[in-house]
């Protein structure tokens, strides 16, 4: 479901994590769906980190969205293995 959103970044900062250089980055995700007149979308906005160096080498590869996107997939992907398994 997430693949098919585009991610934009709304802003970003570098910001010194545990003596570590990150980009703070803060985006918006838009569901394919938004245009759709009779179908329910859902957009989301986050927050996510990822290492300095990346996020300049994606600038230069016009891969921002591709960035924000994997983060994002990562971190919901998380959270679903910390779900208790039903029985």
């Amino acid at each position: 479901m997430m693949n098919e959103y585009t991610f934009e970044e709304t802003s970003s900062r570098t910001v010194e994590v545990n003596g570590e250089r990150l980009r703070r980055i803060d985006y918006n995700g838009i569901d394919p769906n938004r245009m759709e007149p009779e179908v329910d979308y859902c957009n989301i906005s986050g927050r996510v980190f990822v290492d300095e160096m990346a996020f300049f080498q994606a600038a230069i590869d016009g891969n921002i969205s591709d960035l924000i996107k994997d983060k994002v997939i990562e971190r919901l992907s998380e959270r679903d293995e910390e779900q208790p398994q039903a029985e």
